[in-house]
């Protein structure tokens, strides 16, 4: 497990909440595979364990060839995670393919390798050998090389609004190498300016002012997620996409909750409807539930209104 550098990660207080939620239910994942007997991250059976050394070995080829015949630009090593229980890594190159492998405090996750398939429009869809979970212990398998100054990241499509997000709320450009997305290793180290290369949709995104959102009505979720340490709530919101707000995106909240974020899962003209999850006490205390008096805020991205670089 990495020691993490809270301080020039982007990683806020909320954001080391966010993290640790994740490490701890990745933690409890592994325990409860443990007790049914099955294989848990950090055991790997006899035929997992000689994947992981094809994957490493396949990391090792696509290394080579990105030495040898460098020039593709999005070729290269990424990384992503918060020095917990998320660490990403990901390796691509033209011929080669491409290596990824999750590892955390248990052990490694997941671990994937594959074909790179370029795509018409720039994208890269990403052919896995095994089964693969996108949106659970997996890996994105259809990303977008974005470029921004001279760093490189690889975006998967799904998450593109959130990207542009994480640009207005101050997450990206990071200071260092933890981020919620896959950036080339060592570009934490290099700079950016102007505006990253995202398709004009999610480029339109990225705002000059913030946005400022209220609550039209909140209500608790009930579900197999929410214990004590963590419950969730379904808010709906007075803005929507006529305000450039899109399914994806992340708000952060002002005021009582100030540092919490919401993700918007739909849009109309005029609304939003997003989850807001709280942790600890605030799950606790029923003073503190949302309600029609939580606001929240886009953000704005402050390289849109200077020529300074960040």
């Amino acid at each position: 497990m990495k020691e993490a550098d809270y301080g020039a990660s982007g990683y806020g207080e909320t954001g080391i909440v966010h993290s640790l939620a994740q490490s701890r239910h990745l933690f409890l994942f592994g325990m409860s595979l443990a007790l049914l007997g099955g294989a848990s991250p950090g055991y790997a059976s006899p035929t997992e364990a000689a994947f992981e050394h094809a994957v490493d070995a396949q990391r090792a080829a696509i290394a080579k060839e990105n030495s040898a015949t460098p020039g593709t630009p999005w070729a290269g090593d990424y990384y992503s995670g918060d020095g917990l229980g998320a660490n990403v890594s990901v390796s691509l190159a033209p011929r080669s393919g491409v290596a990824a492998t999750w590892q955390g405090c248990l052990g490694t996750y997941a671990a994937n390798k594959g074909r790179v398939v370029p795509q018409a429009d720039g994208s890269l869809l990403l052919k896995y050998e095994q089964p693969n979970d996108p949106s659970g212990i997996g890996f994105a398998d259809h990303v977008m090389p974005v470029v921004w100054g001279e760093r490189m990241y690889m975006v998967s499509e799904k998450e593109l609004p959130a990207f542009a997000s994480a640009i207005n709320l101050g997450d990206e450009p990071r200071e260092g190498a933890y981020g919620s997305f896959l950036m080339r290793n060592g570009d934490e180290h290099r700079k950016v300016y102007g505006l990253p290369a995202l398709p004009s949709a999610q480029r339109s995104l990225i705002r000059e002012a913030p946005l400022d959102v209220g609550v039209v009505s909140a209500s608790r979720l009930h579900d197999n997620r929410a214990d004590q340490f963590e419950c969730r709530y379904r808010l709906v919101l007075d803005h929507g996409a006529n305000d450039r707000l899109a399914v994806g995106m992340d708000l952060r909240a002002t005021g009582v909750y100030a540092g919490n974020r919401i993700t918007l899962e739909q849009t109309t003209s005029t609304r939003a409807v997003g989850t807001l999850s709280l942790y600890g006490d605030e799950c606790t205390k029923p003073d503190q539930q949302p309600s029609t008096r939580t606001r929240f805020t886009t953000g704005a991205y402050r390289g849109m209104a200077s020529n300074e670089k960040p």
